[in-house]
């Protein structure tokens, strides 16, 4: 089982999902979709559960990519696998790239399943805990990275300067699991293929830009497999594959009604998805404990939402991901440390301004002096400033973290008046004016 315990009490990270309509004129698409699959198979208690998760994953990329309905898709995808054999380790998959360097006109998808954690310290967030990581023996400590763990934030920064570096990225991880023994649950697939459903799948995979990337649970939750595959690969399988795409209510894929699937709208129905089969699970665990059967340890869990972390978009500019690290520490204040990735072309020489935003509950600019003084309010917006030049004329692409200390915020000193805050990161050309560019979704947060 898998404990995370980067967000300690006090403080916590949520994700509010606000749609966007298209901007008119989609990029190219692209001509292929790479994947990496790292299924470790090896990981203590779930390794098995991991092998399900391949089938899983198999299963939805033949449906698009090998299916005589979608001859505009036949082939395009090219899929390889780690960690079915040996323990995977952090060299195992930078390998990959060797060996594989993905291009500049296609997709790369990067999916995970196995252990994971957040790191408590302060260099960095969620982890990929591989197999084949160094740990000490008997170690049963979850809440930091061992040697040959991998960083989130790390492998994102490694794809996102590799040259060429993939236009659009998917990093999807099924982690931080923890193994409901429960076979109970099916999965009811109505898998539907018309014309419609194959552009969907071209715009997904191939017409979208940046990072999308999200994990199969929020800091503090651990996730769940059952004996068909862990719960959010089962619903990123099924949304993709047989969620309707229009339906009265707008319920179906296409929620902003649009005519565009997106990615974040793609998500939103995974993180659905993802509890209900999780609340199935618990149901008959419980069902189970009630008839005289062992008890398990999802009945103590609420729900399984995951996390989002970059939403990928259909536009050229834009916002990789956000990641917001709690409770750091740094030249002795205490603080949170947000991390930031971002492309931008055709701006070459320009001084490109990463700021976060601080908003109340309310989702009103945050004011304030911003020095620790609480008595006199300001009308300053209380925020942050990152400037990078851009070098080249295609494309910046960076992660580089920012550290704001809570002191900052104009709010009360008692420590038990808890408020809830939300950030919003803005991209905007300094050189011209401050023109807005692109800016990420809401990220709250608990002080």
């Amino acid at each position: 089982m898998k404990n995370m315990q980067w967000l300690r009490s006090g403080s916590w990270l949520m994700v509010v999902l606000f749609l966007a309509s298209v901007a008119e004129g989609l990029p190219p698409s692209l001509k292929r979709l790479r994947v990496l699959m790292v299924i470790d198979s090896q990981a203590e208690n779930i390794g098995e559960a991991a092998k399900l998760d391949r089938e899983n994953m198999i299963e939805l990329f033949k449906h698009i990519f090998d299916n005589d309905q979608y001859p505009k898709l036949k082939g395009r995808i090219d899929v390889r696998t780690l960690g079915m054999e040996n323990a995977v380790t952090q060299e195992d998959i930078y390998q990959y790239f060797i060996d594989y360097p993905p291009q500049r006109d296609e997709a790369f998808m990067f999916y995970y399943t196995g252990h994971g954690a957040y790191d408590v310290n302060e260099i960095g967030g969620h982890f990929l805990a591989l197999s084949g990581a160094k740990k000490p023996e008997g170690s049963l400590d979850w809440d930091k990275p061992n040697a040959g763990d991998l960083l989130r934030w790390k492998l994102l920064d490694h794809i996102l300067h590799l040259q060429p570096s993939p236009p659009l990225v998917l990093l999807v991880t099924d982690s931080c699991a923890s193994m409901a023994k429960i076979n109970a649950y099916t999965s009811e697939k109505t898998f539907e293929t018309d014309a419609e459903r194959e552009q969907v799948y071209e715009d997904l995979f191939f017409r979208h830009r940046g990072v999308m990337d999200f994990n199969s649970s929020f800091a503090g939750e651990p996730s769940w497999t059952t004996g068909l595959g862990s719960t959010m690969t089962i619903a990123f399988r099924d949304v993709l594959m047989g969620e309707p795409i229009k339906v009265d209510g707008d319920q179906g894929l296409d929620l902003n009604g649009d005519g565009f699937v997106s990615w974040f709208e793609v998500f939103q129905k995974v993180r659905i998805r993802t509890d209900e089969t999780f609340q199935l699970v618990k149901k008959r665990a419980e069902e189970g404990a009630a008839r005289g059967e062992p008890r398990s340890p999802i009945m103590k869990a609420k729900s399984q939402l995951p996390e989002l972390y970059g939403v990928a978009v259909p536009n050229i500019e834009h916002i990789n991901s956000v990641q917001i690290q709690h409770n750091v520490t740094q030249d002795g204040q205490r603080g949170m440390r947000l991390y930031s990735s971002w492309e931008v072309v055709e701006r070459e020489g320009h001084d490109i301004a990463a700021d976060f935003v601080f908003y109340d509950s309310a989702l009103e600019p945050l004011t304030g002096i911003g020095d620790g003084n609480y008595e006199e309010p300001s009308t300053r917006q209380i925020g942050v400033r990152n400037v990078a030049k851009v070098e080249t004329q295609t494309a910046l692409r960076t992660v580089f973290p920012t550290f704001f200390p809570y002191h900052q915020l104009h709010v009360t000193k008692d420590a038990n008046n808890l408020k809830s805050y939300w950030i919003k990161l803005r991209l905007a050309d300094a050189s011209k004016d401050n023109e807005a560019i692109a800016e990420s979704q809401y990220f709250g947060f608990r002080y």
